[in-house]
């Protein structure tokens, strides 16, 4: 798998829950194409106010006419099966560029970036953070381009580091494997995830779209950069597998 060496040198701050000093960093991917219909919908859902489908040119309408629309990804998981993410670095890119046309009183016609990215996380895709909105990249023209981060906070954190103390206590381990850690605390807190959410498992985007004039959006492109702690891993620790726990 490729690397992004950039987007790595902002992880630093986002390994909040790491303890190792030598992070696992690697990148996942998400990319939909929207004129072909069935890589579409095994990847995201949608809505269009006015009935927009896809076509060879991608997904939107091609009225005149005023459209609330949206696209909603599907989760995408990131992290290690064994040792999820608690920060990600995120770029998306949405082509054709999302635009919103006008005419002035004098006939001039005026094009300009519209649309907007959110992105939020989940440890068990049942529980969401809220929709955190990613900053728009005005550089670029090519496309639409959006930048920004996931993190979880060290206080969102504080009730799982507790059950990870007891487990280790429990169990006589060092080296834990975190998906087991999890079932370990919903078997004595069914609920724990209501109230709070200390770790990245899964991504997911919305992009909300132009709501005049026509309209069509081709590519969605999503680049997650992660880390996690590298050493300390269980016994034959898959570095491939990625986060898999899903609410009951």
């Amino acid at each position: 798998m490729r690397r992004n060496i950039h987007l790595f040198a902002a992880l630093g701050s986002l390994l909040i829950a790491t303890t190792c000093p030598a992070p696992i960093e690697d990148e996942d991917f998400l990319t939909i194409a929207f004129s072909n219909e069935k890589d579409a919908q095994q990847k995201a859902k949608w809505s269009i106010s006015d009935g927009g489908k896809i076509n060879q040119n991608g997904l939107g309408c091609d009225k005149n006419v005023c459209s609330d629309w949206w696209i909603e990804t599907k989760p995408l998981p990131i992290g290690l099966s064994w040792r999820p993410a608690s920060g990600a670095t995120i770029t998306v890119k949405i082509a054709p560029p999302p635009v919103i046309t006008s005419k002035t009183a004098d006939g001039k016609i005026f094009s300009s970036p519209d649309g907007e990215v959110f992105a939020r996380y989940s440890p068990d895709c049942k529980h969401w953070s809220t929709w955190q909105a990613l900053p728009r990249d005005e550089k670029e023209t090519g496309a639409g381009v959006f930048h920004g981060e996931l993190g979880v906070p060290r206080r969102e954190q504080e009730a799982y580091e507790h059950y990870r103390e007891k487990f280790h206590n429990e169990h006589g381990e060092l080296d834990t494997d975190e998906e087991a850690l999890v079932r370990w605390i919903l078997k004595r807190e069914p609920n724990f995830f209501e109230h709070t959410l200390p770790l990245i498992g899964y991504v997911e985007f919305l992009f909300e779209g132009p709501t005049l004039g026509p309209s069509r959006v081709k590519k969605f492109e999503a680049e997650v950069a992660w880390g996690v702690g590298g050493l300390g891993s269980p016994e034959n620790a898959d570095l491939n597998t990625r986060w898999r726990f899903k609410a009951p």
